[in-house]
């Protein structure tokens, strides 16, 4: 027996709720030009009125951490990071914890 009513799947990063998809199937298969990409957060910072730095380059890093630390307000740093690093670092974490 073939069932009337018709489970609609929503990927579960949809946009569009679950409700809104059963009551028009149709509006999951439309494009939005919505695009999402990280905000500048030295202009952000700034924006609230905070200091904002950015780091370039691993070398540059303290220099900025010290310069934030005696801003003498508050501060925001945008450090990018190598995520591709996040397995040897886990290694080196793992090897310092305390055996308790």
């Amino acid at each position: 027996m073939i069932s009337r009513f018709r489970r609609l799947a929503v990927p579960p990063w949809s946009t569009i709720p679950p409700w809104a998809a059963k009551c028009a199937p149709a509006a999951r298969f439309f494009a939005t030009s919505a695009r999402f990409n990280n905000p500048d957060f030295v202009q952000y910072a700034e924006s609230f009125g905070a200091r904002g730095y950015r780091v370039e380059s691993a070398a540059k890093l303290i220099p900025v951490l010290d310069e934030a630390l005696h801003c003498g307000t508050v501060a925001v740093i945008d450090c990018p990071v190598d995520y591709a690093q996040n397995m040897q670092l886990t290694e080196r974490l793992a090897a310092l914890r305390c055996p308790v």
